[in-house]
């Protein structure tokens, strides 16, 4: 039997009808060979309808994880950076990981903690370096 999160119902659906991998991606037609991480290349089941109660396997897809993204990305629109914001921000991040401490203090906050605070830890960090270098 395929390895998949056990709390996704409509994982569990997808399986029992289609049995083990590999699946065909419904977005590039590409192989999936698996249902399980977050490394490039694992399929994830995708509700067609976007309703997430609708567990029927005709409203269920395998998709790419980047397929997957790339599928519910289609048509927004970001704004685009300009050259000097591009090289300002390459900059700042330069200077975090060029620093042994913030990176050693980053790493430990990593350790443990849900992805929010991660979050929080790398902007107070930033913060701290933008503060000290004005």
């Amino acid at each position: 039997m395929a390895t998949a999160p056990l709390s996704r119902v409509y994982v569990k659906v997808w399986i029992a009808h289609h049995g083990d991998p590999p699946y065909v991606c419904d977005h590039c037609g590409e192989p999936v060979e698996t249902l399980m991480g977050r490394v490039k290349g694992c399929g994830v089941v995708h509700h067609k309808d976007e309703d997430r109660s609708n567990n029927d396997i005709s409203n269920l897809a395998v998709m790419h994880r980047e397929c997957h993204v790339s599928h519910h990305n289609k048509g927004k629109k970001w704004p685009p950076m300009t050259d000097e914001e591009r090289k300002k921000r390459s900059i700042r991040q330069k200077e975090v990981f060029a620093n042994p401490e913030l990176r050693e203090k980053l790493s430990q906050l990593r350790r443990g903690k849900p992805w929010s605070a991660n979050r929080r830890a790398a902007q107070e960090a930033r913060n701290k370096l933008k503060a000290e270098s004005e």
